[in-house]
């Protein structure tokens, strides 16, 4: 449970990064934000199985949108992240 929780934190921060809350993200990627919550708020115990396909779409989505922004900015991906200062 405590890997699915900081899985959906990680998505959580990256839909942040792109003024996009939790719950349209989850209607983007057509899965229920309401199950979702439970997880993050440790109500339900979910299968691994359910976890791995909800997290991975959600994922999924976020890499379409992040993809589309890139390119229309009209960069490749890979410059994109040359361009990232070290941390």
């Amino acid at each position: 449970m405590h890997g699915t929780v900081a899985r959906l934190d990680q998505i959580v921060a990256r839909a942040a990064k792109l003024n996009l809350k939790l719950g349209r993200l989850c209607k983007l990627a057509e899965v229920e934000q309401s199950t979702v919550s439970r997880w993050r708020n440790g109500r339900t115990d979910p299968k691994e199985s359910t976890t791995t396909s909800h997290l991975g779409r959600l994922e999924r989505k976020l890499d379409e949108l992040e993809e589309d922004i890139v390119k229309s900015l009209g960069q490749r991906p890979e410059a994109r992240v040359r361009q990232r200062p070290a941390a």
